[in-house]
Order: structure tokens, then sequence, then C-alpha cells
């Protein structure tokens, strides 16, 4: 770590061991000057394994509107064609009496 306006590293580089599951705090503290500079480091355990991919989904099951549902016109239009069967049957019927 380098001050700002560059310069000499204000503490030396360590190399640390990052173990699976864990959650890792790295602090710098105390005084460059009266040379009591170092890190300090709060490590937390037992956490999950970080998630190697995340799913985006297949567009499946969208939330937004996206139009008529082609089942439902399909029914209405199976409705309609059922409804003027029926009105030309009736008509047939009624015309042959």
């Amino acid at each position: 770590m380098t001050p700002l306006a560059g310069g000499a590293p204000l503490a030396t580089p360590q190399d640390v061991q990052f173990a699976e599951g864990t959650a890792n705090f790295m602090y710098l503290i105390g005084s460059q000057a009266d040379g009591s500079l170092g890190w300090a480091a709060v490590q937390v355990k037992d956490l999950q394994t970080a998630p190697a991919v995340i799913q985006t989904g297949d567009g499946s099951s969208l939330s937004h509107d996206t139009g008529p549902n082609p089942w439902a016109i399909g029914a209405i239009a199976a409705t309609i064609v059922a409804a003027i069967g029926a009105m030309f049957v009736r008509r047939s019927r009624h015309t042959a009496d």
C-alpha cells in the first residue's frame, strides 16, 4: 500500500491464506511514524462456498406482460366457431320445419 502522493509503501506486503467458506477483513492500523503500523485481520468462519455460476433463467417465466396468451386466443376462437356453428344448425332446423 502506497501513500496517495506516491513514494515508499506504508506497510510491507504480506502473503495471506484465505480459507474456503470464510470472510476476511484486513485493517491497516498503527502509525508509520513510530513504527507500529501493521495488519490486523478478522476472519468469519463457517460460511457457504461462493457460487461458481449464477443462474439467470431461460426466459420461460417472464415477469412482465408479453401480450395476449395464445392459448386464451385459441379458446376464444374455438368458442366463437362453436357458437356460429350452433347458430347455423338451429337456423337450418328452423328452416326445414
